[in-house]
């Protein structure tokens, strides 16, 4: 019979499997975008009613 090689982890060692690293850079850029939308929405100049029409037509609709 052969003998298997020693195992190179120490008893004991975490033996959980990595997260991949696409996962961790979409994550990444999810809270980024996430974190830009959140800021543009707190200073007043995110998305809200009449946000893709002229200033012009938006002082008309909504004094």
């Amino acid at each position: 019979m052969t003998q298997l090689p020693p195992d190179p982890a120490p008893p004991g060692a975490d033996r959980s499997p990595r997260t991949p690293r696409w996962v961790m850079v979409l994550g990444l850029l999810t809270l980024v975008v996430l974190l830009l939308v959140l800021g543009l929405h707190l200073a007043g100049s995110g998305a809200g009613p009449g946000s893709h029409l002229g200033s012009a037509t938006t002082r008309l609709l909504w004094p």
